[in-house]
């Protein structure tokens, strides 16, 4: 049975170590793995999926609670993909936002998975114009 949690803040410290070590395992190989604890500790918002008291899936939320929110990280180990827990977890994020009256809620679809931009447009994302978005590459 899966069970999804919404955790803010304050609720991170029970589950903060599994978080991590999920977000490390995930990222072991990738160029920016850097302590995720930092990123953890600075998201607003994660919302967790658990099977068997491990965590399968996440994402988290950067915002500042009354306009803007960003949706990163969005993971789901592989032997659980196509069972609809990446779409429940996104839903349920995009659902406490909106109950928390903020309007802007976007997310950056990783160009080495293409396949994301269909799934995040099924859930009602819109693609912006591509020259809206910059950033600095270091």
């Amino acid at each position: 049975m899966k069970e999804f949690k919404l955790l803010y803040q304050k609720d991170f410290k029970k589950y903060q170590q599994e978080i991590v070590n999920f977000y490390n395992f995930y990222f072991e190989n990738d160029k920016y793995n850097s302590d995720y604890k930092i990123a953890i500790n600075n998201s607003q918002l994660i919302c967790v999926c658990i099977a068997d008291n491990k965590i399968i899936a996440s994402a988290r939320v950067l915002t500042d609670m009354c306009r803007y929110a960003r949706i990163a990280d969005l993971i789901v180990k592989k032997q659980y993909r196509g069972q609809k827990i990446g779409s429940t977890i996104i839903k349920m994020l995009v659902d406490e936002l909106r109950s928390k009256k903020i309007w802007s809620i976007d997310l950056v679809v990783t160009p080495t998975n293409p396949n994301l931009k269909d799934f995040y447009k099924k859930l009602g994302f819109k693609p912006m114009d591509e020259n809206l978005y910059m950033y600095l590459d270091y």
